[in-house]
């Protein structure tokens, strides 16, 4: 029987672990690995805010405005209201004819 102490920490494992490897796709520039790598993830039901963010602006960076515009408004949504978030979904929306 597995507690639920142990499914929480592979929750918080899986967490940090898709942070990171996030982040470090992000902080590189390597756009399509980031997009295929968070896609997976929130297919895992592995979703929190800078996923969303750095999905989002992966998207834009490969012209994807209609997929940028779906992963930036959650992280608005979601109360990720920052000057970057909101410029990277107005010029989404400037892009996508919206």
């Amino acid at each position: 029987m597995i507690s639920f102490s142990e499914v929480r920490s592979q929750s918080d494992s899986s967490l940090k672990n898709a942070d990171k490897i996030s982040y470090d796709l992000f902080s590189k520039g390597n756009w399509s690995e980031l997009i295929s790598f968070s896609e997976n993830a929130l297919k895992k039901k592995i979703d929190f805010i800078f996923l969303r963010v750095r999905l989002g602006i992966a998207y834009y960076e490969t012209e994807k405005y209609f997929d940028a515009i779906v992963h930036l408004k959650k992280a608005y949504d979601l109360g990720y209201e920052t000057p970057s978030t909101i410029e990277y979904m107005y010029y989404s929306y400037l892009q996508a004819g919206r």
